[in-house]
Order: structure tokens, then C-alpha cells, then sequence
């Protein structure tokens, strides 16, 4: 449906959230229209190298989502 968009102009590119390692390169391995972007929880408690890397290797940007932590640390540092 996404590609369709970008077939007719409607969009750019595609970006997506949440994809881990296994789901991304699939997603790459299958799609017509490149990935530009995957949006992902990515902090200094989380760094998630191998899916960065991935992701940077195929010129896919990174957008992390939480990058001063998340949950517990959140909790912590600022009183929530």
C-alpha cells in the first residue's frame, strides 16, 4: 500500500517503527521501494549495535525514539 503512495507521488519514501533485525531485512530483501528510515528505542541503556549497524549498512537512518532513556531510568532521574 506504502509503495503505491510513493508510485503516485502522495509520498516520498517510507520509514518505519519498531522493526527489529529478522523484520527489517526482510522488509529489504522484499521491497520494491527502499526503506529510508526505521524508527527504534535506542539510548545509552540500549544501544542495539547490530540493528544500527544493520540499518546504516543499507542507508537506512535510525531515529531513536527515548534517546535519554526509558521506563525506570526516566523514573529515576526525573521523579515520574
Amino acid at each position: 500500500a506504502m509503495e503505491a503512495l510513493v508510485d503516485k507521488g502522495k509520498c516520498r519514501s517510507i520509514g518505519v517503527s519498531n522493526y527489529p533485525l529478522l523484520l527489517i531485512h526482510d522488509l529489504v530483501a522484499q521491497a520494491r521501494v527502499p526503506v529510508s528510515c526505521n524508527q527504534i528505542e535506542v539510548h545509552a541503556y540500549y544501544a542495539r549495535e547490530s540493528l544500527v549497524n544493520y540499518c546504516l549498512s543499507r542507508d537506512i537512518c535510525v531515529t531513536a525514539h527515548t534517546p535519554l532513556g526509558g521506563g525506570v531510568v526516566n523514573n529515576q532521574t526525573w521523579d515520574t
